[in-house]
């Protein structure tokens, strides 16, 4: 498949190119925007010229080969447009245009693009997509407009939602990306075919993964196993999780969102470390893409000036997982910088000793981060983005003793707000400047903590392995099921046994005559469930009937 032909294409045409505003001109922006240096071709059989060049009737007219086709033409022409770049050799194509699986009119249509596309060796972005955007390789087909600034940096974002995508670009969050793919209802390419070619990429530190559905599950599997062997975490948001979400998927992209057991089965046995919302997305990813050195323990060190706070955090750090150390052969130390009336503990208290004499804060920090069973230090501070001057530069000091302290100890070190604003610009130069990540809110920071260090620390698990004989059985198995749909029950069941796992007696039928006689094979009661193309829930549509004497 050329998913180096989506990722880095040496020529792109654009098909649906115009001047007026919509992804055929946005299309054309996203490429000055990244700076492409590539052959640009736009396609548009009503104006001989567009942006300052020449358009093409259509991609025949084109002389030589494209690599790469950005599509915004409806999605009637979407086929058409398919067969033109397999005559001109292209090995990508990114289709924006909707109105393919995700409807029941559109599901033919998607499996003549998936017929097209495979017998050709073409990869697809989409369809229902927004594009991608390599800021590495400086390339784009892209369909939306563009914020003023996209941070670059080692993110690479897979989303099967545009929207989503949009948010991630749109963030002020500060999290710097190397990739942005929007999938869409990924009828060829899948994430696990984009985690396998952006793995490897030197400029990229950190994955993250918002899907809808996961297609090709073992190549999923094996994909994140990769990257988890290339020492880069793979964050992943599966949406889809109750039954009303699991309609909404549907809806959305066509995507059949699948077993929660199942896919969080997957996640923990890869390595992969699982959200479950944007919000703990983002600071997950930020929190990983930002780390210069990796926790080697489970265990927390902590420093706040407030009491109160601290309290709050110990509550919602039980809730999440995270544990703090007890405080232990840092004691004489912090006990001799502290006044008498201080509560020696962890989190420790720094009072207002801490605040006012950085070599107290310094101190502190050093002692408790020396302990052995201390993997990270946090600085539980609060920075809202309307401080005085005053107050600002005296936390910007403290931040900065504290730092200071944890890199004399060898130990990586976070900054922790407890609300979710932006942080005051001084704080935030002082963190930028000393490489501290500085987390916002209690619950989803310390989630981002808690995610984090699990998988410095931990590592995938290790699996039993399928003999060759079984392997080849299920292969065999699910090979039978054409890619548009789902196995039904009987064809999942069969690939179970492949693996030694029995399941009910049954029979397929496909007349009532045929049912009849079988359960009186099987003998009464009997079950009767009636299969209809990817439907997950047949009891929701009545179609599951039980105990039938």
């Amino acid at each position: 498949m050329g998913i180096q032909s989506l990722l880095r294409p040496r020529s792109i045409a654009i098909v649906g190119a115009s001047e007026k505003i919509g992804p055929g001109f946005n299309a054309v922006k996203a490429l000055e925007f990244v700076g492409y240096e590539g052959d640009i071709f736009l396609v548009n059989p009503k104006s001989p010229e567009l942006f300052g060049r020449r358009t093409y009737g259509s991609l025949d007219d084109i002389p030589g080969a494209v690599d790469a086709v950005f599509v915004a033409v409806q999605a009637g022409a979407v086929a058409d447009v398919a067969k033109q770049s397999a005559r001109k050799g292209a090995g990508a194509l990114a289709i924006l245009s909707s109105g393919f699986g995700e409807t029941e009119d559109g599901k033919a249509a998607q499996r003549e693009l998936i017929e097209i596309a495979e017998a050709n060796d073409i990869a697809v972005c989409g369809p229902n997509c927004l594009g991608l955007l390599n800021f590495v390789g400086k390339s784009a087909l892209f369909g939306t407009s563009l914020p003023d600034h996209v941070g670059r940096g080692g993110v690479a974002a897979i989303v099967q939602s545009g929207s989503v995508g949009i948010a991630l670009l749109n963030s002020a969050r500060g999290i710097g990306y190397s990739y942005l793919i929007t999938t869409g209802n990924e009828a060829v390419t899948s994430a696990s075919d984009y985690i396998d070619a952006v793995v490897d990429d030197p400029s990229v530190n950190t994955i993250l993964v918002f899907a809808e559905q996961i297609k090709k599950p073992a190549a999923f599997m094996q994909a994140l196993r990769r990257a988890r062997a290339a020492d880069k975490p793979v964050i992943v948001l599966k949406s889809g999780r109750s039954q009303s979400g699991k309609a909404a998927v549907m809806a959305h992209t066509g995507a059949i969102a699948g077993s929660d057991e199942a896919c969080d089965a997957a996640l923990l046995a890869t390595g992969a470390i699982q959200v479950h919302s944007l919000d703990e997305l983002v600071e997950t990813a930020f929190l990983a893409s930002k780390m210069p050195v990796r926790p080697a323990k489970h265990q927390l060190g902590g420093l706040s000036l407030s009491g109160g706070e601290i309290a709050l955090v110990l509550d919602a750090a039980e809730d999440v997982g995270v544990t703090f150390a007890p405080l232990s052969s840092a004691q004489p130390a912090v006990k001799k910088l502290l006044p008498p009336f201080a509560h020696l503990s962890n989190p420790l208290d720094l009072t207002w000793a801490g605040l006012y004499d950085p070599n107290v804060a310094q101190g502190c920090a050093e002692a408790i981060a020396s302990q052995s069973d201390v993997g990270m230090m946090v600085l539980i501070q609060d920075a809202p983005n309307r401080l005085g001057i005053q107050q600002a530069a005296r936390y910007s000091k403290l931040l900065e003793a504290v730092a200071t302290g944890s890199a004399l100890a060898k130990k990586p070190l976070v900054a922790l707000s407890n609300v979710s604003d932006q942080p005051h610009p001084a704080l935030q130069d002082a963190a930028d400047a000393a490489k501290i990540p500085y987390l916002r809110g209690t619950r989803v920071g310390l989630s981002a903590i808690s995610n984090y260090m699990r998988w410095s620390v931990g590592s995938a698990q290790s699996l039993m392995t399928a003999s060759a004989e079984e392997t080849s059985s299920a292969r065999h198995g699910l090979d039978r099921v054409p890619s548009h749909r789902m196995a039904a029950e009987h064809e999942a069941r069969d690939v179970l046994k492949s693996y030694g796992v029995a399941g009910p007696r049954e029979t397929f039928c496909t007349s009532v005559e045929e049912a009849v006689a079988a359960a009186e094979e099987i003998g009464f009661p009997v079950v009767v469930k009636g299969l209809v193309e990817n439907m997950v829930h047949k009891s929701d549509a009545g179609l599951v009937k039980v105990g039938l004497a």
